[in-house]
């Protein structure tokens, strides 16, 4: 749980991967429910504490799925997978252009290593 620049609550857990993070979920702080990659709530308390947040988060990311299609994001040389909770979007997944490696978060890994894991 950390605030935006505004003041706004903004909730995160990462995905890792061998210990890197290389997908970020976003909470709603009201609800605790997932948000849709790219909707923000604006709002300025929390109404949800974080330890239920985290005995719900190994139930999500079971349910969570890749959609098998893809956009080339050149400037990586990567491909991005999104991940999808149920119909939403709520996170993209990035491939390196060989098919093997996964690529890191890089903000997310440096809000880790700031915040704590």
């Amino acid at each position: 749980m950390m605030r935006g620049p505004a003041g706004e609550v903004e909730i995160k857990a990462g995905i890792l991967y061998q210990g890197i993070a290389v997908a970020v979920l976003h909470f709603n702080p009201l609800s605790g429910d997932v948000l849709p990659l790219g909707i923000n709530t604006h709002t300025y308390q929390s109404n949800i504490q974080i330890q239920a947040i985290k005995t719900r988060l190994s139930n999500v990311i079971e349910n969570l799925q890749i959609i098998p299609a893809a956009e080339f994001r050149e400037p990586e040389a990567s491909w991005s997978f999104p991940i999808i909770l149920g119909d939403r979007i709520v996170a993209h997944l990035n491939v390196y252009y060989d098919g093997i490696h996964i690529l890191q978060n890089y903000s997310a890994n440096q809000e880790m290593i700031f915040y704590g894991q």
